[in-house]
């Protein structure tokens, strides 16, 4: 792969991450301030979950056409590869510096349930460019 592709894999990762963390982020807030009080912490993820993946999809197959993303692997990997890294590193961000929650809950919240729901969805998120490389 060469450099200049290497830089609009990467802008696409930027793209990617982007557009889903904010979705994300205002999803999210619904979840928390209106869903979760009714249905609990777990029903809500699951709830947000499919939305959450199945825009993922459709974002991700518009990035790969726009930026004309080779369909081969390693381009693919490094494309949701990328934008699965900035989304762990802006999550645990947000929890540790702008939540104050520290980094020990930001961890062991990975391990409930709802953590667990939560973050399979976003290794899917980070392989769904991967999955899409025949489609």
């Amino acid at each position: 792969m060469k450099h200049s592709e290497i830089i609009i894999v990467l802008k696409s990762g930027l793209i990617y991450f982007l557009g889903i963390f904010a979705l994300g982020f205002f999803l999210g807030t619904i979840r928390t301030i209106f869903l979760v009080p009714r249905i609990g912490i777990l029903a809500g993820v699951i709830l947000e979950v499919p939305i959450m993946l199945t825009v993922s999809w459709f974002f991700c197959k518009n990035l790969i056409i726009r930026f004309n993303i080779a369909k081969e692997s390693a381009d693919l990997l490094l494309f949701g590869g990328s934008a699965f890294v900035m989304l762990m590193a802006t999550e645990f961000f947000f929890s540790v510096f702008i939540f104050k929650q520290g980094a020990s809950y930001f961890f062991s919240n990975l391990l409930t349930l709802h953590g667990l729901v939560g973050f399979f969805a976003q290794i899917v998120f980070g392989i769904i460019p991967l999955i899409q490389k025949n489609r």
